[in-house]
């Protein structure tokens, strides 16, 4: 007496295994877009967290020390007063302030004293826009002259 072995046929394996690798080449596809745009909002997140650390930075001092001036030939921004000063190096892809290193690409700034623009020499008042990372970001940094600076 001849028994029968259950088991599968060929082409029924064959079938399984081609919707396995379909399936998984369809997850393994979305998987890579999922990184991809995650690493998109990792990337905007890290401009704007470098952007947030710049404008504390930036309010910081412009509270802290008496007089701003910015150099338009080298393209530095510098606090000071008395004591001690701070420079600030505004670079085509970073904002540099000591050994702190601010990455953010495209910057543009207007200058402010009394309301008005300037170009360079004193301020009191800085906005910076970041264009070429996100056109959001903006920020507006102002202190309170006292009657020093209008002496000076």
């Amino acid at each position: 007496m001849i028994k029968k072995v259950n088991a599968y046929t060929l082409s029924e394996v064959l079938v399984v295994l081609l919707l396995t690798s379909i399936i998984a080449g369809i997850a393994f596809s979305v998987l890579g877009m999922v990184q991809k745009q995650l690493f998109s909002v990792q990337k905007n997140m890290d401009i704007k967290a470098s952007f947030r650390q710049l404008e504390q930075s930036l309010l910081i001092d412009f509270n802290k020390y008496q007089n701003v001036k910015f150099n338009d030939l080298e393209n530095k921004l510098i606090c000071y007063s008395e004591i001690d000063s701070v420079v600030y190096n505004f670079n085509p892809k970073y904002v540099q302030k000591d050994l702190d290193t601010f990455y953010i690409s495209g910057v543009y700034k207007k200058m402010f004293f009394s309301g008005k623009k300037v170009n360079e020499g004193l301020i009191d008042a800085i906005k910076i826009d970041s264009i070429e990372a996100n056109p959001n970001l903006q920020l507006f940094i102002f202190k309170q002259n006292d009657a020093n600076t209008y002496l000076d």
